[in-house]
Parts: C-alpha cells; sequence; structure tokens
C-alpha cells in the first residue's frame, strides 16, 4: 500500500469526521444568531449560581475531570403560558473562564426580575443573554481544523509527501 493512498484515506476521515462535528457544533451558533431577532418577555430567577461537572470522561483514569458551568432557573411568561428554563446563552455547555462565569453570577441573581428571549415557534427555548458570544465559536476550531487537513491530505497529498520524505 503506497503512502499516497494512506494520506488520502486518513484525509477522507479527518473530512468525514470534520463535517459531522462541524455540523453539530454549527448549529448551535446559527441559533445563537436567531435568537438576536427573538421577541422578550419579563421574567424571574428562581436559582442562580454555578455547578461543578465532569467533562472528558467517565473517572479521573479515563482523562475526565471536573469544570464549572453556569446553573441558573427562572420563570417567565409567554401568552398567559408558564414556562422554566436553565439556558442563560447559547453556550451554556461549554466550559468558561473564571472571569465569564463571575461577570454572569454578578449580573443574574436569585429573585431578580430579566428579559427572557424566547424561540416564537417554541417558547420553552429561552435564553437571558441573546445571540452568540465567543463560546459559540470556540467549539467550530476544532472540526475546522481537521476540514483544512483533511483537505491538505486528500488534495495535496503529493505535494505533502515531497514535503515529509
Amino acid at each position: 500500500m503506497n503512502e499516497g493512498f494512506l494520506l488520502q484515506f486518513f484525509g477522507v476521515a479527518f473530512l468525514f469526521v470534520g463535517v459531522i462535528a462541524f455540523g453539530f457544533t454549527s448549529r448551535n451558533l446559527v441559533r445563537a444568531i436567531k435568537s438576536l431577532g427573538w421577541p422578550q418577555s419579563t421574567g424571574e430567577i428562581q436559582k442562580s449560581g454555578v455547578k461543578e461537572v465532569t467533562v472528558g470522561g467517565n473517572t479521573t483514569d479515563m482523562g475526565a475531570h471536573s469544570a464549572i458551568q453556569v446553573n441558573y432557573q427562572y420563570s417567565y411568561i409567554v401568552n398567559g403560558r408558564s414556562y422554566r428554563s436553565q439556558r442563560v446563552t447559547m453556550s451554556d455547555k461549554v466550559v468558561k473562564t473564571g472571569r465569564t462565569l463571575s461577570s454572569l453570577s454578578k449580573q443574574f441573581k436569585t429573585g431578580q426580575d430579566v428579559r427572557v428571549y424566547y424561540n416564537p415557534n417554541n417558547p420553552s427555548y429561552s435564553v437571558l443573554k441573546k445571540g452568540p458570544d465567543i463560546y459559540c465559536f470556540t467549539v467550530i476550531v476544532t472540526p475546522a481544523l481537521m476540514l483544512a487537513l483533511g483537505g491538505y491530505m486528500v488534495f495535496f497529498s503529493d505535494h505533502l509527501l515531497e514535503v515529509l520524505t
């Protein structure tokens, strides 16, 4: 089996995985952009704070580590119907810096009245901070790099072999 074939094979694998991962990660970015046009309602923070979560596996032997994420609950009313949600930003599941978490905890406190932005097609889907933030973009970096590397391996495998040998 020649090296050119192997490079192209792995390049196609990178492209395949990159396309799937890019689709999943960019879906949240599209939602965040759409939220800029969502209507708003008034709500109340029922619970505010942060929580510790396990990231990257089931145990520390498998590479798992703990991280801090936002932990909020708020209620709001749309067209006479009451809703509850926990979503503060479109990137709540992304691990954030301590400074960002501190800023969010200062901005939203238990018992506080807040503006809630909700999806007009599905009012149960809401956020307290509409639009994309930096964390909506950072999760796209890895799939984008996979796509770039896979494309390079597929379309420029001859040049890559020259450089490597």
